[in-house]
């Protein structure tokens, strides 16, 4: 048995490597080419001497950031504290501040691209954050025989689904959330058991694109799934009413199947999404810590000497009217106490995911 759990740990993360390999050349290849260009076409430029440079940054966020007011920052402060640092300053110079501005406005989604480095925001992250099990622990410590090992991967969207005893599945989604197809997660899942629910973990998942595709499985019918607010002019508040998101379900699964979805603080962005538009179906769960927020969609500019700038440009709120920028908040909090650590160190099994389980069984 053992060497055909090896055996099956060797390919599954053979299978997973290619796939992680995979998604990131899409991911990040039109990225790189737009940064081949910017490289060439200001080959030779210097910021030397360029002080309207944090002059421009600093107006462009002031009209168009969304969430100044929601995170009590002072932009105008924000000015007065480095704008006598950028007069005559050298590109490191200017790194540095940009670098620190970012971090005073704690969003993952606001970064500026150098010609030699990404800046964005550094996260903290506690140890939970850092949980991880993998299917070869699992199949080992529940004793789940090689010959019921089903694995399926989607190579576009680096899911798997592992089938559990007592007829719950696993399903890991760590990455590009929004190349979730549902005609391929229809035919899968039908090779699955799963009466006694569905495990559904997007710790770690940074997001994406638009998660609608993968919520649409899980209800029938027409729902609104969120809110969102435009910004409709140069004030801090000057937004749009609440504008509804709706999506369409093809309910897939069963609105009577438990799912439990697995958060902590890296899930961020579209995934984000996700377990706001899922966390108040009835049958639906969330266990782990409140994800890592991420309520807005991006959008790109470019600085007067060529550097690239993202920022969010908009607002977006739970069916309750909840921020979603402030993550959302589980069903079931997690709290890491020495015991857990010491079980997840002697199981390999983390304890988010063996709490889960045992909800599901209960």
């Amino acid at each position: 048995m053992m060497h055909s759990v090896r055996y099956y740990i060797e390919v599954t993360y053979k299978q997973i490597e290619t796939c992680m390999v995979m998604f990131f050349l899409r991911k990040y290849c039109q990225s790189f080419i737009i940064a081949i260009f910017l490289a060439f076409f200001c080959y030779g430029c210097s910021i030397e001497n360029s002080d309207n440079l944090f002059d421009y940054f600093w107006q462009e966020m002031d009209q168009k950031y969304p969430y100044f007011d929601e995170k009590n920052i002072d932009w105008n402060i924000i000015h007065d504290h480095y704008y006598s640092r950028t007069r005559n300053a050298s590109t490191e110079d200017y790194i540095q501040v940009f670098q620190a501005i970012i971090d005073s406005l704690r969003d993952g989604h606001v970064s500026i691209r150098t010609q030699e480095t990404l800046l964005s925001y550094n996260v903290f992250f506690t140890e939970i954050d850092y949980f991880y099990t993998g299917f070869g622990n699992i199949i080992y410590y529940y004793g789940i025989a090689p010959t019921d090992v089903h694995v399926n991967e989607h190579v576009n969207s680096c899911y798997s689904m592992l089938q559990l005893n007592d007829n719950i599945v696993y399903m890991q989604y760590f990455t590009s959330i929004e190349k979730f197809c549902v005609d391929t997660f229809e035919q899968l899942i039908k090779t699955y058991s799963y009466a006694n629910g569905i495990i559904i973990d997007v710790r770690h998942n940074s997001g994406g694109k638009e998660p609608v595709n993968l919520a649409s499985c899980f209800f029938y019918g027409v729902r609104t799934v969120r809110y969102e607010k435009h910004k409709i002019g140069k004030g801090h508040n000057d937004f749009t009413d609440y504008f509804p998101i709706q999506i369409s379900g093809n309910g897939i699964i069963d609105e009577k199947t438990p799912v439990v979805i697995l958060t902590n603080k890296r899930t961020y962005s579209a995934a984000n999404f996700f377990v706001a538009e899922m966390k108040y179906l009835p049958n639906v769960t969330i266990i782990g810590t409140t994800t890592g927020g991420g309520g807005s969609p991006r959008q790109t500019s470019v600085l007067p000497n060529g550097w690239t700038y993202t920022f969010p440009y908009s607002r977006s709120y739970d069916i309750q009217y909840n921020s979603l920028e402030r993550g959302v908040v589980p069903h079931i909090e997690i709290v890491l106490t020495e015991e857990m650590k010491q079980d997840e160190r002697q199981t390999g099994i983390d304890p988010v995911f063996k709490v889960a389980y045992q909800y599901l069984l209960e």
